[in-house]
């Protein structure tokens, strides 16, 4: 499975200072523990996928790594997931659409559907395993925040960051990337990322995002 920008701006963006462990849910090749580890050296990482060769090829991208010491790949649904201990950092790139035909191939429709994982799985499992002063930090198609906002409100998890992705500045979001607490801020935290300033030329604020994670850029 190829590395995706969604993965890699998430890993980025996420707030990483002060925390100590986290989780990657639905880690697919691995690259947010590797990007997290990169950006935190004391920060331990977990990642959970339950497809297994996916699993694999993330436990051998962690194991060839200089951050393999603090790496540890789990082919597990999320569901039974059982952790021994409560997370600074619960962070995810899930299942990106809720309808639509499944892929042929088992793996990438497990990846790219909400078949297997749902947000209020996500959810559920926060409300056991979040530290009481951790974030939940996702990134979802644009047209999704209201209905994954309606949720985290629910059960008392607030949005304090929230960045609309768009490909251009004329161009609507696509994506958004949130960020959300136990305790409700005094106010948002509101940022619009564009991708591109022209076409095949990436924005300043593109490259400043990610400029420690690729070389050369």
């Amino acid at each position: 499975m190829k590395v995706n920008t969604d993965g890699v701006l998430l890993a980025a963006w996420a707030e990483t200072s002060g925390k100590q462990r986290a989780l990657d849910i639905g880690t697919g090749s691995g690259i947010i523990p590797l990007i997290l580890a990169q950006r935190n050296a004391e920060l331990y990482c977990d990642g959970v996928e339950i497809d297994v060769l996916t699993a694999q090829q993330a436990e051998l991208n962690a194991k060839i790594s200089k951050y393999k010491d603090r790496i540890r790949i789990q082919n597990e649904a999320l569901q039974v997931l059982r952790p021994k201990v409560l997370y600074d950092l619960i962070i995810s790139n899930p299942p990106f659409f809720s309808k639509g035909s499944i892929s042929p191939q088992k793996g990438k429709a497990i990846a790219k559907h909400s078949t297997t994982l749902t947000f209020k799985d996500i959810t559920d499992f926060c409300k056991k395993y979040l530290n009481h002063q951790g974030n939940i930090v996702m990134i979802i198609p644009f047209d999704r925040v209201e209905e994954l906002t309606r949720l985290m409100d629910s059960v008392k998890f607030y949005t304090h960051r929230l960045c609309r992705i768009s490909s251009f500045k004329e161009s609507q979001p696509f994506n958004a990337m949130v960020s959300f607490q136990r305790e409700k801020p005094a106010q948002i935290v509101s940022e619009h990322l564009y991708l591109y300033k022209v076409k095949n030329q990436y924005s300043k604020e593109y490259i400043e995002l990610v400029k420690d994670i690729y070389i050369g850029m």
